[in-house]
């Protein structure tokens, strides 16, 4: 009697891998936001979730909901989600900035002070305790522009974050981002499916001119400062590892389709000889072999 081989079972699809990844990424995320104070609980609703920029209660979307928007959009993710677009991030965009900003400086604190600000490569990093992070005067509201369509004080076709959040459901915003840690160097990334990763070398014009012309990175935008902050903020409470060190394994990291009222860009990273975390800005149009911008997906 001759035995049938079995049949092998079938590999799940992307978006079905990132549907039996959510609970657990969901939570990754909402841990470290609660952990760092982010995240409060309301005593009359005993919901979770912020208070935004406008005194306003906004509950974190839970699983349901977010699972119920990347159906939503279904057929575009699908592409994104074969480029490497995997990673969820829960983004606490309606939070006053300098709200999240204090809390990423005291968690950069108490990191240091149990032995667990270490970058990347693996190396302890020092820290000037009594300034853990320097903030760029203009890093405010009141200064920054966002989803912009070009750098151009007088034309940049953004919006303020006060004009975002007149919009519901923009205080929690979802995104998917690629897993790897570090931005890649120039000629060191990974081409999936025909998309080349944003390298470091790029001008922040260069990167918002990619996603706006060139059909691989269609449906992409660059990490706002607030999104920037919170993957850092998370990386370091969940995995004690400081990413952004361009000192290290790490780059700048420019929020590409923001900037200030000036024009200039945004941007965050880690140095090591004045021993601080740094949010700061630049000239959208430099190209240096250290700077660099990550993309996400809005869901």
């Amino acid at each position: 009697m001759h035995e049938h081989p079995q049949k092998p079972e079938s590999l799940p699809t992307p978006f079905e891998a990132l549907l039996s990844s959510l609970q657990d990424q969901w939570d990754y995320n909402v841990r470290a936001l609660k952990q760092t104070g982010i995240i409060e609980t309301f005593p009359e609703s005993y919901s979770h979730g912020l208070r935004g920029l406008d005194g306003q209660e906004y509950s974190i979307p839970e699983v349901d909901d977010i699972q119920a928007r990347l159906e939503a959009k279904r057929e575009m993710l699908e592409t994104k989600l074969e480029q490497g677009f995997t990673k969820l991030l829960i983004v606490p965009f309606g939070l006053p900035l300098a709200k999240l900003t204090t809390c990423f400086k005291e968690l950069i604190l108490r990191k240091f002070q149990a032995g667990q600000l270490i970058s990347t490569d693996g190396t302890k990093l020092d820290l000037d305790i009594n300034n853990p992070l320097y903030k760029y005067e203009d890093w405010t509201e009141d200064k920054l522009i966002y989803d912009i369509q070009r750098f151009d004080p007088k034309n940049h076709g953004g919006q303020t974050k006060t004009e975002i959040l007149s919009t519901p459901n923009q205080a929690w915003q979802i995104l998917l981002i690629q897993p790897e840690l570090e931005i890649p160097a120039k000629g060191q990334g990974q081409i999936k499916a025909k998309r080349k990763p944003l390298e470091a070398g790029l001008s922040a014009e260069d990167c918002l001119k990619l996603t706006q012309t060139d059909p691989n990175y269609q449906n992409e935008t660059g990490l706002s400062p607030e999104s920037e902050v919170t993957l850092m903020l998370e990386t370091l409470q969940n995995d004690n590892q400081v990413i952004n060190d361009y000192q290290g394994q790490g780059k700048f990291a420019r929020s590409f389709s923001s900037m200030f009222a000036s024009g200039r860009v945004p941007y965050a990273y880690w140095h090591r000889d004045y021993r601080q975390a740094y949010l700061d800005n630049d000239y959208s149009g430099n190209r240096f072999g250290n700077y660099g911008s990550r993309s996400s997906v809005r869901v």
